[in-house]
């Protein structure tokens, strides 16, 4: 069973945001290295990605939304892929601008 759409969009959101803050800090971190922006691509897209999802796990169970989704009946697979969804999606975007501008 889908969550309520609130829910839905909040748990999209979050992890959306808390992926473009885990990308700013590491290409920061790039940058403090004195490394060419674009070099670390596959290692810092996983780290990203891994980093991303963990957060949006962590702080929709820091809000008890997972235990309140669980109540409604959602499975949590979907509450997973809610999570997971849109960090996949703006790293792979993210990629393909790399590739972009690499060409």
């Amino acid at each position: 069973m889908l969550p309520d759409r609130l829910f839905a969009r909040a748990l999209v959101a979050r992890s959306a945001r808390l992926w473009l803050g885990v990308r700013v800090m590491l290409m920061a971190s790039v940058a403090a290295a004195r490394l060419p922006p674009l070099a670390p691509g596959a290692v810092l897209s996983i780290v990203a990605v891994v980093a991303g999802i963990a957060l949006g796990y962590l702080e929709a169970r820091r809000r008890n939304e997972l235990l309140l989704l669980a109540e409604l009946g959602t499975h949590p697979g979907t509450i997973a892929l809610l999570v997971c969804a849109p960090v996949l999606l703006l790293e792979l975007c993210a990629a393909g601008v790399v590739l972009w501008i690499r060409s």
